[in-house]
């Protein structure tokens, strides 16, 4: 942040005297203008990366810090939510085993698919 400042406080210095030497101050056309333009413009940019690399980086941590704990939220939040909507521990129990009973009758399924397939494969 404080090389940002200087960048800038020198821009502003060379600004100061390149304004004393233009005839023209107001045109913004000038190559001298141009350039200042320029080069505030590339210094915001730079700014604006090293903030989002800043902030991409604190993510990172964040998220590395958060594996138990994302997962011990996402699992407190599931378990809220089965007590927002007053599910009995036995109506939990019934779904989660219809669930998993859709779950096997579909990896049944699919395994019926893909022997069915293999056997073609063969033939053709």
């Amino acid at each position: 942040m404080a090389a940002i400042m200087k960048k800038i406080d020198g821009i502003m210095t060379s600004m100061n005297r390149q304004g004393d030497n233009d005839t023209d101050e107001n045109s913004p056309s000038t190559p001298i203008r141009e350039g200042i333009v320029q080069q505030q413009h590339q210094q915001e940019e730079e700014g604006e990366r090293e903030v989002q690399e800043e902030q991409n980086e604190k993510e990172e941590e964040e998220e590395q810090k958060e594996g138990t704990v994302g997962r011990l939220r996402r699992r407190l939040s599931l378990e809220w939510d089965c007590i927002n909507t007053k599910m009995t521990f036995a109506e939990q129990a019934t779904t989660i085993g219809e669930l998993k009973h859709k779950l096997d009758k579909s990896q049944s399924e699919n395994k019926c698919l893909s022997d069915v397939i293999s056997y073609l494969r063969t033939k053709l």
